[in-house]
C-alpha cells in the first residue's frame, strides 16, 4: 500500500509503528520528522492489570480524530459451518464439483488452486496422505490450522499472533471442540498441544473482528492492538475498513479525555442486553459489564424489555409498565415487571427472542408491508424502543427511498412522513446507546435529510408551501447533511455520495 513520505513527498511504504498513519521513504526521514510528528502520534498507551491489557488515552482525543490505522496480521473466514475456499474464504456450495486435483479440497474457482492460501493446506494434506473426506471439520477450523502452519514457516509472525492473545479464559465450555481439533491436527501431522489449541481457538473467536467494506464478503481479521480495546455497548470509538489491503482505522466517536479507556462494541448496537450478553459470552468469550449492560433500563431506552402482559390496562399510557431483567449481567436471572412484580424465567425470554429473530430473518420479511405488519402484530408486547421494534424500523428506513419499488421521488407524502418519523425515533435512541460520530447515527442523519429534501420539493411543487418555507426546510436539511458528513466522510462507501449531495443541495438552495 503506497503512501507519500511526510518529508520528501516521494512514494513510501514504511509507516510509524505506533500510529501507522504517517509514512516515510526511509528511517532517516522518520527520525527527521519526529519532532513534528510526536504531538500527533498514537494518543494512547497499552496498560496491563489483573484483568488484562487495555488502551488508555495519554492525551485528550478529539471527536472524529483518527486514533490508529492498522493492516491485518491474518485474515480468515467468518463462517464456521459452511464449506469455504482456503485462499479467498468465499462460501462454496456443497454441490460444487470444483476441487483441487492434488488434495481434494473444494475451490471457489480454478484461479485459487495455485494461490498461497490454498497451497499451504494443500501441501499438508498431501504430505499426511489423508483425504478431505476423512476430516470433514477441516473447513471449520481453518484459522487455527493456518496459525499452526505459520508456526512452522514464519515463527516471528506466529509470535506476533500469540501476543494478541487477550481474554479471560472460559472454563470447560469447549472441551469437545479442542478434542476434535487435536484429532484433526494429529491426522494432518501438525505438532501441537491441547493448551496451544485452546489459545488458538479463542484467538480465532475473541481477537478476530469482522471486516466490513464493499468487497468483503466472508472475512474477518486479526489486527495489532485492536484486541486490547475494551468491550462496551456504548463505545467511544468506531472501526472503519478500507478495501485496499483490508486496512482498518479506529476513530473517536465522542471526545475522549486523557486517562479514559478506549472502548469498542463487538456486538450489535440494536440488540437488547440479553442478546448481547449471550453473544459476547458464547461467541467472543467476553463478560461485558458496561454502563448499558449493567442498567436494567438500558440507558432509559428499555431496548431489551417488553410490555407486562399482567398490566395490559395500562398499555395506552406513555409509562406502560415493562418486564425487565432483575440482574442484566446474569443471563439466567429472572425477569420481573417494574410495577406488579410479575416474574418470567430467563429461558422464556431467550425462547421468545429466538422466535422473533427467526421471523425477522425469514426470507419473506423483506417487504415494508410485512415489516409494518410485524410492528402492528406485536404492538401489545414490543414497545416502540424494544430492540426488535428498532431492528424492523431500521430495515424500513433502508427500504423506503432506497429500493426499486420505493424510490424516494415516487413515494407519497404519507410514506415520506413515515420515514422521517422512523429516523427521528431511532436518532433519539442512538443519542443514548450509540452517540456522537457513530456510523449508525450518520446513516440515520443521511436518510433523514434526503427525505426532508424530497418533502420540501414536493410541497413546493404543489404550492403547499412558499418559496421561503421551502428554502428554510432545505437549509435545515443542509445542516443535517453537514452533520452526517462529519460522521460519514471517513467511511469510504459514503465519501463520493456525500460530496455529490452537498453540491446538489447547495445548488438547490441557491436556485
Amino acid at each position: 500500500m503506497s503512501q507519500i513520505c511526510a518529508i520528501c513527498k516521494k512514494a513510501a511504504v514504511q509507516s510509524c509503528s505506533a500510529c501507522n498513519s504517517t509514512y516515510y521513504c526511509s528511517k532517516e526521514h522518520q527520525k527527521l520528522h519526529w519532532k513534528t510528528h510526536k504531538s500527533s502520534c498514537a494518543p494512547f498507551k497499552i496498560k496491563s492489570d489483573e484483568f488484562g491489557k487495555s488502551l488508555v488515552a495519554i492525551r485528550d482525543i478529539k471527536q472524529g480524530e483518527k486514533i490508529l490505522t492498522k493492516l491485518p496480521i491474518l485474515i480468515g473466514p467468518k463462517s464456521e459451518k459452511e464449506i469455504i475456499c482456503f485462499n479467498c474464504f468465499k462460501k462454496i456450495e456443497e454441490t460444487s464439483n470444483v476441487k483441487c486435483i492434488l488434495c481434494g479440497l473444494k475451490l471457489c474457482g480454478k484461479l485459487c488452486q495455485n494461490k498461497e492460501g490454498h497451497l499451504k493446506i494443500c501441501d499438508i494434506l498431501q504430505a499426511s496422505k489423508i483425504t478431505v473426506e476423512s476430516c470433514p471439520n477441516i473447513y471449520q477450523y481453518s484459522i487455527a490450522l493456518n496459525i499452526l502452519i505459520i508456526k512452522t514457516t514464519d515463527f516471528k509472525k506466529y509470535d506476533v499472533i500469540m501476543s494478541n492473545y487477550s481474554y479471560q479464559e472460559p472454563k470447560d465450555n469447549f472441551k469437545n471442540i479442542i478434542s476434535d481439533l487435536l484429532i484433526l491436527c494429529e491426522k494432518l501431522a501438525l505438532p501441537t498441544t491441547e493448551e496451544e489449541l485452546r489459545k488458538l481457538f479463542v484467538i480465532s473467536k475473541r481477537n478476530f473482528i469482522d471486516i466490513s467494506h464493499n468487497k468483503s464478503d466472508n472475512i474477518k481479521g486479526l489486527y495489532p492492538v485492536i484486541p486490547f480495546l475494551n468491550q462496551s455497548c456504548v463505545p467511544n470509538t468506531k472501526q472503519v475498513f478500507y478495501e485496499d489491503a483490508n486496512q482498518l482505522s479506529v476513530l473517536a466517536t465522542v471526545p475522549i479525555k486523557k486517562g479514559d479507556i478506549l472502548t469498542a462494541n463487538f456486538s450489535d448496537i440494536l440488540w437488547g442486553t440479553l442478546e448481547r450478553q449471550i453473544f459476547l459470552k458464547t461467541k467472543k468469550f467476553i463478560n461485558c459489564s458496561c454502563t448499558r449492560c449493567a442498567d436494567p433500563t438500558e440507558m432509559k431506552t428499555y431496548a431489551g424489555s417488553i410490555y407486562c402482559q399482567k398490566c395490559k390496562d395500562n398499555l395506552l399510557e406513555d409509562d406502560s409498565p415493562k418486564v425487565m431483567s432483575t440482574n442484566p449481567l446474569d443471563i439466567d436471572a429472572d425477569w420481573a415487571c417494574e410495577i406488579c412484580n410479575h416474574k418470567i424465567q430467563a429461558k422464556q425470554i431467550v425462547f421468545g427472542n429466538k422466535s422473533l429473530n427467526r421471523e425477522i430473518n425469514d426470507k419473506n420479511m423483506v417487504h415494508p408491508k410485512s415489516l409494518e405488519h410485524f410492528l402492528f402484530k406485536y404492538g401489545e408486547i414490543l414497545h416502540p424502543t424494544n430492540s426488535f421494534s428498532l431492528k424492523i424500523k431500521f430495515k424500513l428506513i433502508q427500504i423506503y427511498g432506497n429500493s426499486e419499488e420505493f424510490k424516494l421521488s415516487e413515494m407519497p407524502e404519507a410514506l415520506l412522513e413515515r420515514k422521517v418519523q422512523l429516523c427521528h425515533d431511532l436518532l433519539e435512541v442512538a443519542d443514548y446507546i450509540d452517540p456522537g460520530y457513530s456510523r449508525f447515527r450518520g446513516i440515520l442523519l443521511y436518510e433523514l435529510q434526503s427525505t426532508m429534501v424530497m418533502q420540501a420539493k414536493k410541497l413546493y411543487c404543489k404550492d403547499l408551501i412558499t418559496k421561503s418555507d421551502a428554502e428554510d426546510k432545505l437549509r435545515k436539511s443542509l445542516d443535517i447533511l453537514h452533520e452526517s458528513c462529519k460522521i460519514l466522510l471517513a467511511e469510504p462507501d459514503f465519501k463520493d455520495i456525500l460530496q455529490e449531495k452537498l453540491e446538489s443541495l447547495n445548488n438547490m438552495i441557491e436556485i
